[in-house]
Order: structure tokens, then sequence, then C-alpha cells
């Protein structure tokens, strides 16, 4: 996997809109801020055959806007759910059923919204590496591929039609 790197200078764009936050920042030490942030590629270095070293790539911040009182919570709320489906880990049970590890439930909390896609999420790892397996199955026939293909889409829709998990109770114990 390539490692990643930002560009010293971001675009006039997002300086300036980092600019208008510099005194708070300089003034409030571990101040933390909060906005939209685009990144664009602009460089590659892909070591030759046979080198010790990494690719890179790196990135330039070519916009930003920083949240001010009413879209802090929003965005914070955001990028908690993003986190929360890009670490969504579990298992799926034979019944369709998934099963979030006992963090992230205990994180998510009773959030409908965040609990589905973590579910979904969770659900759709299983049966991207399931296809990834058949895909990489040597010699398989016809045959064989049309039974995996119905087993994933016997799976997928077993995920689809399962509620979604219960709310923890008032205790906070999981029961």
């Amino acid at each position: 996997m390539p490692n990643v790197k930002i560009a010293g200078k971001a675009s006039t764009s997002a300086s300036d809109a980092i600019a208008v936050h510099a005194n708070e920042l300089y003034s409030v030490p571990g101040k933390a801020i909060v906005g939209i942030v685009e990144l664009q590629h602009v460089e590659r270095t892909q070591p030759a055959p046979g080198e010790d070293k990494e690719p890179v790539v790196t990135l330039r911040i070519t916009s930003l806007e920083i949240a001010n009182d009413q879209t802090e919570t929003p965005l914070r709320d955001a990028l908690r759910a993003m986190y929360e489906m890009r670490t969504a880990y579990g298992t799926l049970g034979e019944d369709g059923q998934v099963e979030l590890t006992e963090e992230k439930v205990k994180r998510l909390g009773f959030d409908i919204a965040a609990v589905e896609a973590s579910r979904l999420r969770v659900a759709l790892e299983h049966w991207a590496d399931y296809a990834a397996r058949v895909l990489h199955t040597r010699d398989i026939t016809l045959t064989e591929l049309m039974h995996e293909f119905r087993h994933m889409l016997d799976g997928a829709r077993k995920v689809l039609d399962k509620p979604l998990l219960s709310p923890p109770d008032s205790e906070g114990d999981g029961k």
C-alpha cells in the first residue's frame, strides 16, 4: 500500500479559509476545529523493481472550509458517522444476522443510522471477500459459478431482510 503525503502548500482558496482562524488557533494551544477538506492527487513516486522503498502518493489540499458555530455539530456528527462506517467490524451468521463487536455497539449506543450503516458494511465486506474467493477459484464451471452467485444473492437478501439491532437496555449491559 502506498504511503500518503500531504504537499506543503495548500491552494489559495484553502489557505484563505484557514487564515480567518489563524489568530484563534494561535492564541488557544491545542484548539481543534472541524471542516471539510478536498485532497487532490498531485504526484506519485514509484520505486524501481527490487528497490526497498514504499510507493508514495502526494496530495494537496485544494479546497477547505471550516465550520462555524451553526455547522460544527452537524460536521462532527458526519465525521463520527464516517468513522463508524469505516471501522465497522463484526461477523455474519449463516442466518444473515450481523453481529457487531461489543465495543462497536457500545460506541454507537442506539444511533439507528450508524448501526445500520455498520451492519451493512460488515455484510458487504463479507460478501465482497466471498466473491473475491470465488473469482480466484481455478477451473470453476459455469454451473458452479451460478451456484456460488445464488449463494451470494441469498446471503445478501438475508442481510437486507433482517431487522436492525435492538437498543441496549437502560442499564447499558446490552442484555
